[in-house]
Formats: C-alpha cells, structure tokens, sequence
C-alpha cells in the first residue's frame, strides 16, 4: 500500500510538471476537482464505515436463524416446539429489515457515485476541451496534444489514488481504533 502511494505521488510530480508547461490554470482546475472527489472519496468511506456494524448485525441474525432452522441439532426442539412458524416470522422480519437498511445504503452511495460521476464528466470537457481548443488555434501541435491529454488523464489518475490510499489509510486506523476498544 505504502508502495503504491510512492508510486502515484511520483506520478503526479511528474504530470503536473508537464501539465504547468501547458497552462498552469489546468493543474489548478485539476487540483480543484480533486478537492472535490477528495470530500466525495471521505464522504464514500464514511458511507461505507457506518454501514460495517449494521451489516455484522444482520449478519449475525441471519448465521443464527439460518444454523438454528437447518442444523439438525435443532431440528427435534423446532418440531416438539413448534418454533418453525416463529423462526419463518423472525427470518422474514430479518429480511425485511436487511433489506430496508441496505436499500438506505445503496441510496446514499448511489447519490455519492452520481455526484462523482458528474464532477469527472465536467474535469474531462473543460480539460479536453482547453487542451483541443490550443490545438485547433495552433498554441500547440497535435504531438503536443497527445501528450496533454495523457498527462492530464494520469495527472486525474494519480491524484484520484493518492487521495484514496490517504482515505483508505485513514478508515482502516479506525477499523484498528475498534479492535482496541
């Protein structure tokens, strides 16, 4: 992990030096959505982070109604008790609420990816579309152009994975911080 971090920031000292020689006002534009992927990475994370212990709970409902229903250990209990209609009720009402909490997870995820999808449709136009508008003016050539659209595709790329791995880096010494507690 601490490897693929070097890797990117390597990458990224690299593009944006190239990038600079075009137009220093990409980077920053650069660098302005990457802000704003960086609070929707954490936003992600954090998504993702508080939906861990809902999703060890349903899990662990689901374990014991599923071991008690199918193992044959039970299975005598369940009959002489007549517990099948309550331990159908309890799974079913498992079930339901499963799937009313992931149905709140997706949503809020969906919303998250939605809006990043749109913030990286509006990096690619502007971006593109200043480095083809040089071209088509001649302030550039196409070899040029070629160059600027892969520094800045890798630039994006770089920033997006230094961002993560620092996220990533960050959810999992809280992942660690709730193992101690």
């Amino acid at each position: 992990m601490v490897s693929n971090l070097l890797t990117s920031l390597f990458k990224l000292i690299g593009f944006s030096y190239i990038i600079t020689m075009l137009d220093p006002i990409v980077l920053i534009f650069i660098l302005g959505i990457i802000i704003i992927n960086y609070f929707l990475n954490k936003r992600q994370s954090k998504i993702n982070y508080k939906y861990q212990p809902i999703l060890a709970k349903h899990t662990r409902i689901f374990d014991y109604l599923y071991n008690t229903m199918t193992n044959f250990d039970y299975a005598k209990e369940v009959r002489v008790n007549k517990a099948n209609k309550i331990l159908s009720k309890k799974f079913r009402n498992a079930i339901s609420k499963y799937s009313s909490d992931n149905k709140k997870f997706l949503s809020k995820q969906f919303a998250t990816n939605i809006i990043s999808g749109i913030v990286s449709l509006i990096q690619m136009l502007v971006s593109y579309g200043y480095v083809a508008y040089n071209a088509i003016i001649n302030t550039i050539t196409v070899g040029e152009f070629n160059l600027y659209i892969g520094a800045i595709y890798n630039l994006s790329g770089s920033f997006n994975d230094v961002v993560a791995r620092c996220i990533e880096l960050k959810y999992m010494s809280h992942y660690v911080d709730d193992y101690y507690k």
